[in-house]
Order: structure tokens, then C-alpha cells, then sequence
């Protein structure tokens, strides 16, 4: 019970940080807008540019919070002492960070390429 409540409080974190590199790595391109990997909303979807700068913002934002959430998470884990509510929150409020990140990249976005219409209702998946 210890190490499943271990893997899923670091394994959030640990995709945030991986997909985040794969997003916005110099050198990784995230190639044309597509319906199966990188950050897709109608607002991202709307043009190379906004896709290419939707995925490495979103995914700068990623790498940035990963380590944060992951030692909060921790620190939960053990303050809880591996408990089952630990083991349902933690990965429920990991999901708050990544919410939010959604709602800042559509806000950088209308702000980069003066948008009017962008809305947060029009995500389809990150």
C-alpha cells in the first residue's frame, strides 16, 4: 500500500515534468496542430504560431511547477502518514495546478495574439 500511494503522489509531478521538457525543450518541435499530443484548445489550434506558443508556454509552466506540486505532495504523504484520504487527495489536488495552467496558457494566448473570442469553455483535452 506504501509504494502505490508512493507512485501515485509522484506520478502526476513526474508527467507534468516529462511532457513539460517534451513541450517546450529547445530543439523539440511539437509539429502542426494536431488532435493527439501537445496542448490543444480551439485558441492553440488556430495557427502554427498559436500552436507552436501555446505548447512551450504551457509546457515551460509544467517543468516550472512539477517540482513545487511534487514536494507539497510529499510532504502531504508523509504528513498523513500514507493514508488512504492521502493516497485520494493528493492526485485530486494535483489536478488544481494543471486546471490552472490551462486558464494562464488561454490567457497568454489572447494576450499574445490579441484574441478576442478565446474561451476557456472551448478546451478540448490537454
Amino acid at each position: 500500500m506504501f509504494y502505490a500511494g508512493l507512485f501515485t503522489t509522484v506520478l502526476i509531478p513526474a508527467l507534468m515534468l516529462l511532457f513539460g521538457w517534451l513541450l517546450a525543450a529547445p530543439g523539440n518541435t511539437v509539429g502542426k496542430p494536431n488532435h493527439l499530443f501537445g496542448y490543444r484548445t480551439k485558441a492553440s489550434m488556430r495557427s502554427q504560431e498559436t500552436w507552436e506558443f501555446a505548447n512551450r508556454y504551457c509546457g515551460r509552466l509544467w517543468m516550472k511547477w512539477s517540482i513545487p506540486i511534487l514536494a507539497v505532495s510529499l510532504a502531504v504523504f508523509f504528513l498523513l502518514d500514507a493514508s488512504e484520504t492521502a493516497i485520494t487527495v493528493i492526485p485530486l489536488g494535483q489536478l488544481i495546478p494543471m486546471f490552472i495552467t490551462i486558464w494562464l496558457t488561454e490567457q497568454a494566448i489572447k494576450q499574445e495574439f490579441h484574441c478576442k473570442e478565446v474561451d476557456i469553455r472551448d478546451r478540448k483535452s490537454t
